[in-house]
């Protein structure tokens, strides 16, 4: 596939709605997880280079294909917003290397995503690439992750019954936070997903950077449809561990800080033959051969 920033219009009009203008919609078949397994497959996109943001990566979208469909983004029902306390809102933003940081709760949201929407979806993955979920935290029933709120131009839409039952929208991440005030929202949302490395030219061809895989999400619109208790898992620092004295007594004696020069300044005068020496030199690197740095197009199964 290689265009899989927009959907292709469903022929039968079962899953996809297709307006004058050419804007599609998901159809309530289409939702995670109402939609059968075997009606879809997963595809992957061409391999394109990350224009937007300045950073050498490469990206694949993540799409769902049907026999003769395309719909690019996930909708699913039971997805999780999760709040952000007052304090962390309202906090002014640091300027990074003369920009505003990043904030939560304005630029991107912690989102919990229903394991029986996207397991069997985000396991396909990881079985082509391992480290798709390293930085993705699990609770017995979702998965944990950043999420961006909507693209570059294009915000996320968060919409929810106002007063009287009168549909309300909001382009703000900010005002949606406010309005769930530190509980979490769950509803019916729809993401944008993609797999991305970092990249380097090798051949006249942009190709993985190396062996981590990073699974990135946005977040287009959000039907709220009530205020829940649930949250992620807290991300505290790893705690240590008690050290006895026996096991005290198996550490040897390191030198301290002040004699490692003098050390090192010795052992590497040790080798007069400079083939020989290891501090002369470097390694060679490695070819990265795997799957995202093959510029095709791929169905998962």
């Amino acid at each position: 596939m290689s265009e899989t920033r927009r959907s292709y219009p469903d022929p039968e009009n079962k899953y996809l709605k297709t307006a004058n203008d050419g804007t599609t919609t998901t159809k309530l078949p289409a939702i995670l997880p109402n939609i059968p397994w075997s009606d879809f497959k997963l595809g992957l996109g061409k391999v394109k280079p990350d224009e937007k943001t300045g950073k050498s990566k490469i990206y694949s979208d993540v799409v769902m294909k049907g026999s003769n469909w395309v719909i690019s983004q996930w909708t699913s029902m039971n997805v999780v917003l999760e709040g952000v306390a007052d304090a962390v809102l309202d906090k002014p933003p640091r300027m990074i290397n003369g920009r505003p940081e990043r904030r939560i709760g304005h630029d991107f949201a912690r989102i919990g995503l229903p394991k029986t929407s996207f397991a069997p979806i985000f396991e396909t993955l990881k079985s082509i690439f391992p480290s798709i979920l390293d930085d993705i935290s699990a609770t017995r029933g979702y998965y944990w992750l950043n999420a961006s709120w909507g693209v570059t131009g294009s915000p996320g839409k968060f919409i929810n019954a106002g007063e009287n039952k009168v549909r309300h929208n909001t382009f703000k991440l900010y005002e949606a936070m406010k309005m769930i005030s530190g509980s979490s929202s769950m509803g019916v949302a729809a993401i944008a997903m993609s797999v991305s490395n970092g990249s380097e030219m090798k051949g006249g061809k942009m190709v993985p950077a190396n062996s981590k895989y990073e699974l990135s999400v946005k977040i287009h619109n959000m039907l709220h449809t009530k205020k829940v208790p649930y949250h992620s898992p807290p991300q505290a620092a790893s705690t240590g561990f008690e050290v006895s004295d026996d096991m005290f007594d198996q550490a040897e004696v390191l030198e301290p800080i002040s004699n490692m020069g003098v050390m090192m300044t010795d052992m590497a005068g040790a080798f007069s033959n400079v083939a020989a020496n290891p501090f002369f030199g470097s390694t060679s690197g490695v070819t990265n051969n795997a799957l995202l740095g093959q510029n095709n197009d791929r169905l998962l199964l």
